[in-house]
């Protein structure tokens, strides 16, 4: 099978991006916010694009592609996230343009139905055009880029399920950021490129056909090479917390469908550090703490 599309297409993304809406086709109330991130949602999620897609009957199971080329769909708020980061809440003036997305998936589901893995490839590039007030957040001219590999596999067994994605996020940010040179009393124009380290595995089972309870561990780190953030710290002169570089997050959750149509949820977080919390909602870098808890209640209606 072969195909091709055009309009807006959502994002071939790790198992859950193009399904991330639809309650019942998550493994849990939230996925996992270090490689799903809600706040980058409308990013991640869809493009003007042109995409192909198509599928590959094999013996022991189907290979399936997907592939987008486009226009990211972004908001006003777009700036400050990929750009401001850490810097506050809408604190940036300038703009961005001429932002592209690239997505590909390569999956194989085994015929089966006892296991599932995907590669997905992704990238973002976009210019940022600062405005003169941005100076004072030492922003300027210049281009920014993120590449993401994600490594993808499911087992289903009985009662159990064991889901795991691993990603490897490399972020260029060529020319927009400056620092302050204090040998020369001038501003300096610096690259800024480094790693990012994200994964989660989730262990879950079906107490009946109706109850079903997981257990998740999510770890994500901005910078591989700077795991407890000291680092960036230390370069921000204590402005930025050392936990905004890491989040680590034990969930608990339970799941209970009565019938086809409803479903009910309890999920408790406990999570260790603030790289996922949005910055730009939670400004003041020193009211972040580092242990914190979240809990959610959901309750589902599909027709």
């Amino acid at each position: 099978g072969f195909g091709l599309r055009l309009g807006r297409l959502k994002n071939p993304f790790g198992f859950f991006n193009e399904t991330r809406d639809i309650a019942a086709t998550r493994p849990s109330l939230l996925l996992p916010e270090s490689i799903y991130l809600d706040y980058l949602r409308a990013v991640l999620h869809s493009s003007d694009s042109v995409g192909a897609y198509g599928h590959l009957e094999l013996s022991q199971g189907t290979l399936s592609y997907s592939m987008i080329f486009g226009k990211p769909i972004v908001n006003d708020e777009t700036v400050d996230l990929i750009v401001g980061g850490a810097l506050g809440s809408k604190s940036v003036a300038g703009d961005i343009e001429s932002e592209t997305a690239q997505s590909a998936r390569l999956s194989y589901d085994d015929g089966s139905g006892l296991w599932r893995t995907a590669i997905t490839y992704n990238v973002f590039e976009t210019d940022f055009n600062a405005d003169a007030s941005d100076a004072l957040l030492f922003l300027y001219d210049g281009q920014f880029k993120t590449e993401q590999f994600i490594f993808s596999l499911q087992f289903d067994w009985h009662n159990w399920q064991l889901i795991g994605e691993y990603q490897i996020r490399n972020t260029d940010s060529l020319g927009i950021n400056g620092a302050y040179n204090f040998s020369t009393g001038l501003i300096d124009i610096v690259d800024v490129e480094y790693d990012a380290l994200a994964y989660y595995y989730q262990v879950g089972y079906s107490f009946s056909s109706k109850v079903k309870g997981y257990i998740r561990r999510d770890v994500v780190y901005n910078n591989k090479d700077d795991k407890d953030g000291l680092l960036l710290n230390a370069q921000t002169f204590g402005s930025i917390a050392a936990h905004s570089a890491f989040a680590k997050d034990i969930t608990l959750g339970f799941i209970y469908e009565p019938s086809f149509n409803w479903s009910f949820g309890l999920e408790l977080h406990r999570i260790n550090g603030t790289q996922w919390l949005p910055h730009i909602e939670n400004p003041v870098s020193a009211e972040r703490q580092q242990h914190w808890n979240m809990y959610l209640l959901q309750t589902s209606y599909r027709f």
